[in-house]
């Protein structure tokens, strides 16, 4: 982040980032270089650090699906180790991928979220 900000600075308008360390990363190093106001940086996963830098501010917003996960993850699994088909509303792709729709998850709604991920 720091490299990509030395190179573009303020044309950086989103960090978009795969998991909720990467988008805090990005918020640190961009804290370290004193970026005001930082860009909207948007994670995955609604992690525990991460729902707390929604409620100061600096995260704009994350996904996750803790809800639905454990019971599709185990109705997956049982009916694989009884060597049934992948039931229906499961979706699977490349043989190893599960599908689950993501919930948006923004400083108005934090303190509801159930995270899965420490």
């Amino acid at each position: 982040m720091k490299q990509w900000y030395g190179e573009y600075g303020d044309l950086i308008e989103a960090v978009i980032a795969n998991n909720d360390d990467m988008a805090l990363g990005a918020i640190d190093a961009m804290q370290e270089m004193k970026v005001s106001p930082l860009p909207m940086v948007v994670g995955v996963d609604a992690t525990a650090p991460a729902l707390m830098a929604l409620k100061q501010g600096t995260l704009i917003g994350t996904v996750q699906n803790a809800p639905d996960m454990p019971a599709v993850l185990l109705k997956l699994s049982l009916a694989l180790a009884m060597g049934e088909e992948i039931p229906d509303g499961i979706q699977v792709q490349d043989h190893h991928y599960v599908w689950l729709p993501y919930h948006k998850i923004t400083s108005e709604n934090a303190e509801h979220v159930q995270t899965l991920v420490p």
